[in-house]
């Protein structure tokens, strides 16, 4: 049975008068009424038809039906009777079309907050739930100070949530997705890192939630510094466009958490949902302090003042598939060593495409525990293509060596590209320190690409290499480009579809390409737009292929894309990572 002062707290909403006069009148006949009364073991579903404030009369609390004098129910009302009962209630607003008005209040007994568009406002107040389970959906709150999921297992979706403080968890196994947040003046817009040291966050998810845009998907980011916020272990933050912040995510101390197809900052960090950026953003696209065992996989992390991911102090994080393009700084800076970077796509980046150290130079010496970066080139040799490869560096003695090879349109001066993920190669070095591969690249290359390389040793990644340019073929002919765009990674299990783009070229009219032959395993091939991708003044076009239908098994590591361009046949084999594979789903939702 909840206290006196707990029900003071559900009455506190929308009634100055029934707080301060009549509480005092009745609080006899409350606290009598209270222990007699036995808890309700039901589960109920309160039904609310007006958007007034008025209460429910005292002698009719706890008796199961939210119903006021005025024969309505009301959100008060509704919450003195859920309030009353310990039972998980649902208090169903999907009725009501216009606005409630609210002040601040705790609920302390699990419940569903069900609405269909309604709004609930505040005048600078807070809201918090603290029973475990509870779920908040289809509701939009506008002018709080705090929104504050207090318990276990909560869900918080299909929300709008601007004009105040964002939303926040300080417990374990949240669900926050599919929400809009905008026009915040919280920190952080969404906070799933507790505010204290008693606070802790296991397996808790942030999915496609859309931050810092409005209905209009107009850029409206308000006075918050961070997109979202996560501490804690076991975090899934997927999903979600994020555009206008002084870091797109602050993740501070984060463990064993998946950071996966966020889109992060201008250019083409918009998602499908046709978020229109308008304006620049500033700082870190992805700002990790000190964290540990983290996987970013196919983020696009663009157009930030500074650096597309910081990974400051942070050891253990692998970043596989990611984009990091146009930002004022490096597209990756790590301060430690022990972090892998492969099948990156790193462009028009400012500083160094990888940075390690944050230094601003490529290091290149023996004593810093950082494997230096191997230097690689394309050789013609009767008529196949060489791929070439040396790595050197003696504090890496017969280690296993992967060295991932980029190809890519341009390479500024005194910096390197890494545009379209090429193959992967593994090797090992020898005792002392040095290693090479020379293998025939699955695919030709034209002539004038630039190739580029990392590689991964027992300690991590390398820098990116400097650029090599692939010589003249022979025999003299121009082969038909593709390149996988998002990350290549199948999943059994998963209906996300594989991306690629055919390059078009001065010899290589893509638009020729005949879709309905266009298959990839066994699935075939649909168009997704026909522009200029690279900007050479060529078409190129843009293609998509739905994983499941591929045919592709768990062990499997090439897939075969065939087709035809103007009457004639083409091949080409296509590396793939396959995911899923032993059974297990990880996480919840």
């Amino acid at each position: 049975m909840r206290t006196f002062t707990t029900l003071c707290r559900t009455l506190h909403i929308g009634s100055y008068y029934l707080k301060h006069r009549l509480l005092k009148a009745f609080a006899p006949t409350i606290i009598l009424l209270l222990l007699l009364t036995p808890s309700l073991g039901i589960a109920a579903t309160f039904v609310v038809n007006s958007t007034s404030n008025e209460q429910e009369s005292f002698d009719t609390i706890g008796d199961g039906e939210c119903l006021t004098t005025s024969g309505v129910c009301t959100f008060v009302a509704a919450i003195v009777e859920a309030e009353f009962s310990p039972t998980f209630d649902i208090i169903d607003l999907t009725n009501i079309n216009g606005t409630i008005e609210v002040s601040s209040f705790e609920f302390e007994q699990p419940l569903e907050l069900r609405g269909a568009g309604v709004t609930i406002q505040s005048g600078n107040d807070n809201l918090r739930w603290r029973g475990d389970g509870s779920i908040i959906s289809g509701i939009e709150f506008i002018g709080f100070r705090s929104l504050v999921l207090e318990g276990e297992n909560q869900t918080f979706s299909n929300n709008i949530v601007r004009d105040g403080a964002g939303v926040s968890s300080r417990n374990s196994y949240s669900i926050i997705e599919d929400n809009r947040v905008y026009n915040t003046s919280s920190f952080v817009a969404i906070d799933v890192a507790g505010s204290s040291t008693g606070d802790t966050n296991i397996g808790s998810i942030v999915r496609n939630n859309i931050i810092g845009f409005d209905e209009n998907d107009s850029a409206a980011t308000g006075t918050s510094s961070v997109g979202i916020r996560a501490a804690g272990s076991e975090v899934l933050v997927e999903g979600n466009t994020s555009h206008g912040f002084y870091a797109g995510f602050y993740l501070v101390a984060l463990s064993d958490s998946t950071i996966a197809n966020n889109r992060i900052g201008d250019s083409n960090g918009q998602s499908g949902n046709g978020a229109v950026v308008t304006g620049g953003v500033a700082g870190h696209g992805i700002w990790s302090i000190n964290g540990s065992n983290n996987i970013y996989s196919a983020n696009a992390v663009n157009g930030h003042a500074v650096n597309g991911i910081l990974l400051e102090g942070s050891t253990g994080a692998q970043l596989l598939f990611n984009e990091y393009s146009n930002n004022g700084n490096a597209g990756i800076t790590a301060t430690q060593p022990g972090n892998i970077f492969e099948r990156n796509s790193l462009v028009g980046n400012s500083g160094l495409a990888i940075d390690l150290l944050n230094d601003g130079i490529i290091n290149n010496i023996n004593t810093d525990n950082l494997p230096n970066p191997p230097s690689v080139s394309v050789v013609n040799d009767n008529g196949t293509q060489l791929l070439k490869g040396q790595f050197n560096d003696p504090e890496f003695i017969n280690n296993e060596l992967s060295y991932c090879l980029s190809v890519s349109t341009s390479c500024p001066s005194g910096l390197s590209n890494a545009e379209f993920n090429l193959q992967c190669i593994n090797g090992n070095s020898d005792n002392s320190g040095q290693g090479n591969f020379s293998t025939p690249a699955l695919n030709l290359i034209p002539e004038g690409r630039y190739i580029t390389a990392t590689v991964t040793t027992s300690s991590g990644s390398s820098e990116l290499s400097s650029c090599s340019q692939v010589p003249p073929l022979e025999p003299v002919t121009e082969p038909l480009e593709f390149y996988s765009l998002n990350a290549w990674v199948l999943n059994p299990r998963s209906a996300k579809p594989l991306l690629g783009v055919f390059l078009g070229s001065g010899t290589n009219d893509v638009t020729r390409i005949d879709i309905n032959s266009l298959t990839l395993g066994n699935a075939p091939g649909s168009v997704i737009t026909t522009s200029d991708v690279n900007e050479d003044g060529y078409m190129d076009l843009l293609v998509k292929f739905s994983g499941k239908q591929t045919g592709a098994r768990c062990g499997d590591s090439l897939l075969t894309l065939n087709g035809q361009i103007a009457g004639d046949s083409f091949e080409k084999e296509l590396q793939l990572r396959m995911v899923g594979c032993n059974g297990k789903a990880k996480g919840r939702g």
